[in-house]
């Protein structure tokens, strides 16, 4: 088996050198940040303002699990509902509020063709009226500080029971202009 598995990583050595060589990139690591620019704006910029979110909720809320589903588009975040929400309640706990204040602030304004969308998911073992009441009041919090309601997202996540998902999106602003055809048949 030892000298079965040496065969195959030299192999694997051989195709990758090939390959390194057939397929040689171009420019430096230093100049990998000039081609992330994009007709959707600057992304070293969108991971600048994700990562920017994720550490303000790091910091905060010890308990907060952040993952980076797409580097510089799609951050997600999970925390115990119970660390953001009181008790049987809909409403946010005082001492968490700055905290979702400042995040709803970090994406009033984004850059010239870019849209930020924030997903906000309650989690439920089964229908519970208290989540999706929640998942609505934060919705209304993130709206009153700015971010327009299409870019606002509330519902319920049936596997994450006791949690709160938020899923931070940077995207492509598409704003086609309407047109009309004024001449008549």
């Amino acid at each position: 088996m030892n000298s079965i598995a040496r065969v195959d990583e030299a192999r694997s050595k051989a195709v990758a050198g090939s390959l390194n060589s057939t397929f040689t990139s171009r420019g430096t690591l230093a100049d990998k940040s000039k081609l992330l620019t994009s007709s959707l704006g600057n992304v070293i910029a969108d991971a600048a303002l994700l990562s920017k979110i994720g550490k303000l909720v790091r910091t905060e809320l010890s308990l907060a699990k952040v993952t980076v589903i797409r580097p510089g588009r799609v951050l997600e975040i999970s925390v115990p509902s119970a660390s953001i929400f009181l008790s049987g309640r809909a409403a946010i706990d005082p001492l968490r509020r700055p905290l979702i204040d400042r995040v709803a602030h970090t994406l009033i304004t984004p850059p010239s063709g870019v849209r930020y969308d924030v997903e906000i998911l309650n989690g439920i073992a089964r229908h519970d009226d208290l989540a999706v009441a929640r998942s609505a009041y934060m919705a209304s919090v993130f709206e009153n500080a700015g971010i327009p309601q299409r870019n606002v997202i509330a519902g319920i996540e049936q596997d994450a029971p006791g949690e709160v998902l938020l899923r931070f999106y940077v995207n492509p602003r598409q704003e086609t202009p309407l047109t009309f055809d004024t001449q008549a048949n």
